[in-house]
């Protein structure tokens, strides 16, 4: 098979293009470890729930002394997240409901979030900022913050009317 050199340099041309473009949105690589231990929050938080009458545990501690999640991840966790939904009904809280944050002072651009699905995504920092700013946590504890998607595809953070 005969290829032209128009057509390699072309094919390199696109191949170079979507490496890019993965590179530009791929996390770095302390979101990636970030990502990692969250989605293993999740996984410890489920199992939690099954063991406790389905409440999510009081602390990050509770699920290291259960064996549900190592040591060294807690203490990750404890310096470079946010855990929101201590001690709640697991019921309460949707798919889509924030259970912890990653840390928001080391995110330039966006913040990792677990939901209540188990999922990690990345949400746009200044929305998750906006968000929580108008969230009181002491007026209502179960009803924590949700992540929506917007009309144009965008992630956003929003506050549910009954926790303002």
């Amino acid at each position: 098979m005969n290829v032209s050199k128009k057509t390699f340099l072309c094919l390199v041309g696109l191949l170079l293009t979507f490496v890019a473009a993965l590179l530009a949105v791929a996390p770095g690589p302390e979101q990636s470890g970030l990502t990692w231990r969250l989605v293993q929050l999740g996984k410890a938080i489920e199992m939690y729930g099954h063991r406790h009458d389905g409440r999510t545990p009081p602390n990050l501690d509770a699920l290291a002394e259960e064996d549900l999640l190592g040591r060294e991840v807690v203490d990750y966790l404890a310096r470079r997240a946010i855990y929101i939904a201590p001690d709640q009904p697991r019921s309460a809280a949707s798919a889509r409901a924030i259970m912890a944050v990653g840390d928001l002072a080391g995110a330039e651009k966006k913040v990792s979030v677990l939901t209540g699905d188990g999922n990690v995504v990345h949400v746009p920092i200044d929305a998750f900022r906006a968000a929580a700013a108008k969230y009181d946590p002491h007026n209502n504890v179960h009803t924590p913050l949700v992540i929506e998607t917007d009309a144009d595809g965008n992630l956003r953070v929003v506050v549910p009317p009954e926790a303002r």
